[in-house]
């Protein structure tokens, strides 16, 4: 993945725009079937520890090009730490307001963060490393850190978790159903209808009357359909992801609290009940043992059980190795045990987009490119017709 830095120009902007009056909305049209287009007109290439938007190019298997332009956000700390008051006087040093909140990175290092630039990146976060010159995916608390680190966590204070959740945001999935408006308005302006869009004026100054409303009539059959179906889809996949409960959190000594799932934050322990539960996020187990159903995830109808992470110094946690001791976002915790009156505890790793369910609904969300040839030569075949009444058009002034 390619990532570019561009800045607002103002003389370029002006061109812009006034191309875009003066084609009457046609180069805007242009440049919402490719926004980069729009990006190059608009803004002038800058370093990355400047830019205000950034150029995404994503290729795959070295055939597709995907583009995206995302915003760069600057994302400060100090309203959570100050709107917590005189609570931060209990969280120590890790947790001292003029020092931010220290969070992982996916390249293994740690950073403590007041005021920070990122950009989100089809649903992940990506905070800028001013000492590696680099966006720099945003992690949980299963890069970088040791096992005997994790067990160490021993509840995070109020105020910590809300500088957490001005990171992280809140543990949910959002799924975004369109409106319907919106989905005909993405449909009609396809490259597709807007070149039949063209081909029936041309027919109706011709005419061809019977043709014209027959193919307005099969045209609006299959956008009709079309924007049903993707509206039910969108719908499905929320209905399947979105769910909510209430949990118990270990706020450190004999003070627990509970909280809903959606305030979780990495770093939080959570107690697991004995009747079990339905998982929220992705948790390592500090003590106890669990009976979990990963059905919907693996596809295994078989309970796995699930151990306590040993206490290893030295040894960094990694989840292919420990995943024996991890709860799976998506999973359902049939049964605990546990030993005397101690209780099932574990420590939140990821939430949101960063867990093993947002990972496989951001694989629904943004599938690999299909290769359909058939669409591809459909607008060439567009472009070469547009260019070739073009020609025309201006042969004929």
């Amino acid at each position: 993945m390619e990532v570019l830095g561009y800045t607002w120009c103002r003389l370029r902007s002006t061109l812009t725009w006034a191309g875009v009056v003066l084609t009457l909305g046609a180069l805007r049209l242009v440049f919402h079937w490719y926004p980069q287009l729009l990006l190059y007109a608009t803004h002038a290439p800058c370093p990355l520890s400047t830019a205000t938007k950034l150029l995404v190019v994503d290729n795959y298997l070295g055939r597709f090009k995907t583009y995206f332009v995302k915003d760069v956000k600057t994302i400060s700390t100090e309203g959570a730490s100050s709107s917590s008051g005189g609570n931060a006087a209990h969280a120590g040093s890790a947790g001292n307001p003029s020092c931010g909140v220290r969070v992982q990175l996916s390249n293994g290092f740690s950073k403590d963060i007041q005021k920070f630039r990122a950009v989100w990146i089809k649903k992940l976060c990506y905070i800028w490393d001013e000492n590696r010159s680099e966006f720099v995916k945003l992690a949980g608390l299963d890069k970088g850190l040791t096992k005997s680190e994790l067990h160490g966590y021993s509840g995070l204070h109020e105020y910590q978790q809300q500088l957490r959740r001005t990171v992280y945001g809140f543990n949910n999935i959002p799924v975004e159903v369109q409106s319907r408006l919106k989905l005909l308005l993405l449909e009609v302006i396809n490259p597709f209808y807007i070149f039949q869009l063209f081909t029936l004026c041309v027919w109706a100054a011709e005419g061809y009357y019977y043709y014209l409303i027959a193919i307005v009539l099969m045209t609006s059959f299959g956008v009709t359909s079309t924007i049903i179906q993707t509206r039910k889809n969108q719908q499905s996949l929320r209905d399947t992801v979105q769910s909510s409960d209430v949990v118990t959190v270990w706020r450190g000594a004999d003070k627990y609290e509970e909280l809903p799932t959606k305030q979780l934050v990495p770093g939080d322990v959570i107690i697991i009940p004995p009747h079990g539960c339905d998982m929220h996020c992705d948790a390592v187990l500090l003590s106890g043992t669990c009976i979990v159903n990963e059905s919907m995830l693996t596809g295994e109808s078989v309970p796995v059980n699930k151990t306590s992470l040993p206490r290893l110094s030295g040894v960094l946690y990694d989840q292919k190795e420990d995943v024996n001791h991890t709860l799976f976002c998506g999973t359902k915790v049939i049964q605990t045990r546990f030993y005397g009156k101690e209780k099932v505890r574990a420590v939140v790793l990821r939430t949101g987009f960063l867990t093993a369910k947002g990972s496989l609904v951001r694989s629904i969300m943004y599938p690999p490119p299909a290769d359909f040839k058939f669409d591809q030569d459909s607008y060439k075949f567009i472009g070469i017709l547009a260019a070739i009444a073009t020609i025309g058009f201006l042969y004929t002034l």
